[in-house]
């Protein structure tokens, strides 16, 4: 055995041990990336070079907007006024408030870039009043649960970012590649709560839905009220994604923008900002940043060390030599991301898969853009997916309700919902890239005419 292929056995055998023992992922990945260095015959002060190359990057300052934006947007009172609006679009139809959950989930995706964000605003605020109107709890959270992950899928998104960072490709681009199947994720949503919402629904006797359209006149009333009074959250997608895709101004500046209209809206619009609650937004973003830049940095060197050793080859000539149809390779990586998604969270998954995917997308042809949007796709579904289901667990915490409870509608809404959109991104190349195209150029998306 050569040096290089034991510093590798050592060095995962390390890897796991220590996940097992229940050490936080980054002591992980620090402890056996140096560990396959060293024994590899590589030099240890080549590490603190890596790592600041790593990190030294525009694109997670951006990261690091979009998430002090996503908490100002959660504390600024923004997301109640958003339901309300939704709940006049959609809140008439049979399923009401739990359409008004997803809809709800869509556009707040857009305002925070993240799937917990939304999840942790909206089980508050919806769970309640869901369960007077005969929906039970753990549907109400499973919805919302559910729903949340549209946060990646909708720009702003938090893993594109980091994709764009690894693969070095457009974040314009990559933002755009998922519009569409975030879409379409909605809709299939809204189908799937339509035809089996009352399985877990009491009839009661409540008022009714103030997006009942009974009475048409005061219908249209309260709609240009709720709709004046949600404009400037409604805006704010607007500016954002039409100033990135405009050129007005560079992903990292648009999450300095996002930073800044937040506060103020929050402030002297909504009114729910202020010092007290300010403070504490700054310090839960600040942790949060701290955290996702030393598992970025550290994360990508224990990343670069599997590739510098050949994990990469080794796993793009052993696929191949099962299979050389596209289809089914593609369906492997499928399951291999959703099965690393029901144990490990979505940002690791990141950081140890895609530098050692790049290779096999090369192999098979594969848009870069195009993997981006499916890469995304499978880590949103992971976030939803028992046993590891970050989402579900926030979801029980701040509905009262055991995680199992959740999971058994909201793998209803995975399996009718999330797995068919995932597919088809996979299979049907222009879902993901013809708006990127559209948007960015063919240039840019990597698209010969």
């Amino acid at each position: 055995m050569d040096a290089t292929s034991l510093a590798l056995g050592l060095g995962l055998i390390l890897f796991f041990a220590l996940l097992a023992l229940g050490l936080e992922i980054i002591w992980c990945f620090i402890a056996s990336g140096v560990v396959i260095y060293v024994i590899a015959g590589y030099s240890l002060g080549d590490i603190p070079a890596i790592v600041y190359h790593n990190v030294d990057k525009d694109v997670l300052m951006a990261v690091a907007y979009f998430i002090l934006a996503g908490g100002l947007m959660g504390a600024g009172g923004i997301a109640d006024k958003l339901v309300s609006w939704v709940n006049h679009v959609v809140g008439w139809v049979r399923g009401g408030l739990a359409a008004v959950a997803i809809g709800t989930s869509l556009i707040f995706g857009a305002l925070t870039g993240s799937g917990l964000t939304s999840i942790a605003a909206l089980v508050p605020l919806l769970g309640g009043r869901m369960e007077e109107y005969g929906y039970s709890r753990a549907y109400s959270a499973a919805v919302i649960c559910a729903s949340g992950f549209m946060g990646l899928l909708i720009p702003p998104s938090i893993p594109l970012m980091l994709f764009a960072l690894m693969a070095e490709e457009s974040v314009a681009a990559l933002f755009a590649s998922t519009i569409l199947p975030g879409c379409l994720l909605a809709i299939f949503y809204f189908a799937v709560n339509f035809v089996f919402c009352r399985r877990w629904m009491t009839p009661v006797s409540a008022p009714k839905s103030t997006g009942n359209k009974t009475d048409t006149r005061a219908w249209v009333r309260r709609f240009s009220k709720d709709t004046y009074v949600a404009f400037p959250a409604l805006l704010f997608p607007v500016i954002l994604i039409g100033g990135i895709f405009g050129g007005v101004f560079t992903p990292t500046e648009a999450a300095a923008v996002s930073c800044a209209y937040a506060i103020l809206i929050g402030i002297f619009v909504y009114k729910g900002l202020n010092l007290k609650n300010l403070k504490t937004v700054f310090v839960e973003a600040g942790g949060t940043i701290g955290m996702v830049v030393i598992l970025v940095g550290f994360g990508m060197f224990f990343s670069r060390v599997l590739l510098r050793v050949g994990v990469a080859e080794a796993m793009v000539n052993g696929i191949l030599s099962v299979t050389h149809s596209p289809v089914l390779i593609l369906l492997l990586i499928n399951i291999l991301l959703l099965v690393l998604g029901m144990f490990m969270e979505s940002i690791c998954i990141l950081l140890i898969t895609v530098p050692l995917l790049l290779p096999l997308f090369a192999e098979l042809g594969m848009n870069p853009i195009h993997a981006g949007a499916m890469v995304c796709i499978n880590i949103g579904i992971g976030q939803i997916t028992p046993p590891f289901a970050v989402g579900l667990f926030v979801g029980a915490r701040l509905s009262g309700v055991q995680v199992h409870e959740i999971a058994k509608p909201a793998l209803l809404y995975i399996l009718l919902g999330a797995v068919p959109v995932l597919l088809l991104t996979t299979y049907i190349p222009d879902l993901a890239l013809w708006l990127p195209t559209a948007i960015c150029g063919p240039d840019v998306v990597g698209i010969v005419p």
